[in-house]
């Protein structure tokens, strides 16, 4: 299982991870231009704010569970860094298995909501203009969507080493390690 997760984990990063790093950098660089140009030479990209908005929103979502390996989330310290070290693994699983039915019943309701707005054909607000490129808010939600379901894979994977650690006292056996 630990092969799997090393190659799980190669892949996130190799791929969701730098487009999320691109939407997100893609996002500030286009923000920095758009300051420059509204308030300099007073004009600007009709759809620049909107590729900001949602490409950076894009990119954090997608991000969020490369973040939660690596410990960058919040978590419920304030209760388990004042409870018994033994019952403490036991509340962090409880905590995530929380995440997961949050995150579940979250995806769950931005794939519905992707799937109406592909029907319906709702595009972002920009496309009132000429110039603007029609995105489609089914894309968003279901981008908003993948990065919910790619957190619950992690916190599947966090509650797996946290079982393993109250059964092996290690995050990882013997048998794994081969």
């Amino acid at each position: 299982m630990s092969k799997f997760l090393r190659v799980w984990d190669s892949l996130e990063r190799a791929t969701i991870g730098n487009v999320a790093i691109w939407l997100f950098l893609g996002g500030a660089l286009l923000c920095l231009v758009e300051v420059i140009r509204r308030y300099v030479f007073s004009i600007s990209f009709p759809w620049g704010a909107e590729f900001v908005t949602y490409g950076m929103l894009s990119g954090m979502w997608l991000y969020f569970g490369i973040t939660l390996v690596e410990g960058g989330h919040l978590r419920v310290s304030i209760v388990t860094d004042r409870i018994d070290p033994r019952l403490a693994r036991y509340f962090r699983i409880f905590a995530d298995v929380v995440g997961i039915a949050f995150c579940a019943i979250l995806a769950r309701s931005c794939v519905l909501v992707a799937i109406v707005m592909a029907r319906k054909g709702v595009v972002t607000e920009a496309t009132a203009t000429s110039l603007a490129v029609p995105l489609p808010m089914a894309v968003i939600f279901s981008v908003i969507g993948l990065g919910l379901m790619l957190m619950v894979i992690r916190y599947i994977e966090a509650i797996y080493r946290s079982i393993l650690i109250i059964l092996h006292g290690h995050a990882e056996s013997e048998e794994e390690a081969k």
